[in-house]
């Protein structure tokens, strides 16, 4: 899983590279975007509702940084929030429809109530591991993440665009992992403007 991770990391710095090789400089003035996400999480035989936002910077034409933070609707006592810092590359130029990868890192801090909530093996183990005597049934933990995805960019306008994604993201603590999938919609309003160009051979 280590090597993996790894892998995917690479492969999405050697497209930044390759993105920063072909550009000019770029005008960090007119750059910012700005986006509200909805959607869900699952994993190991949990579903929750998820919202959150983000803020991105088009340091590039095809490469973008991008800071997002998510919380999962509490149900039943489980909760969890997530900041990510993500590297977006577009797979194709300006368009209506743009295509794009995404990898980034970041921590999930993820909490149950050991009385109510469904709690995941790779939470529950930890518990176990614990021992000890319950003072308090709730239970908080906070670990490294990686998520890898890809999704389209639809652009209604020169400003706003909506997006569907779909994300995987990997927690890791002491050499065990638990892969969770997101599906999302973001609306996003792009400060700069979006010369949208058909899709057609130009």
């Amino acid at each position: 899983m280590k090597r993996w991770v790894r892998a995917g990391m690479c492969v999405s710095l050697l497209l930044g590279l390759t993105a920063a090789a072909e550009a000019q400089g770029p005008d960090l003035s007119r750059c910012t975007t700005a986006n509200f996400l909805v959607g869900g999480s699952v994993g190991s035989g949990t579903t929750q509702a998820l919202l959150g936002g983000a803020v991105g910077w088009e340091i590039l034409p095809r490469f973008s940084l991008e800071t997002t933070t998510r919380w999962m609707i509490p149900e039943r006592g489980a909760e969890a929030f997530s900041a990510l810092v993500t590297a977006q590359v577009p797979l194709r130029g300006r368009r209506t429809f743009v295509p794009f990868v995404t990898a980034g890192a970041g921590v999930l801090r993820a909490s149950y109530d050991q009385e109510r909530s469904v709690i995941p093996l790779f939470y529950a183990r930890r518990m176990q591991e614990t021992g000890g005597p319950v003072t308090d049934t709730r239970r908080t933990f906070v670990d490294p993440a990686f998520v890898f995805g890809g999704g389209i960019s639809i652009f209604a306008s020169r400003h706003v665009s909506v997006r569907p994604e779909v994300e995987a993201m990997v927690v890791h603590e002491d050499g065990r992992t638990r892969t969770t999938t997101s599906i999302a919609v973001r609306l996003a309003y792009h400060f700069e403007t979006h010369r949208v160009t058909p899709n057609r051979a130009r």
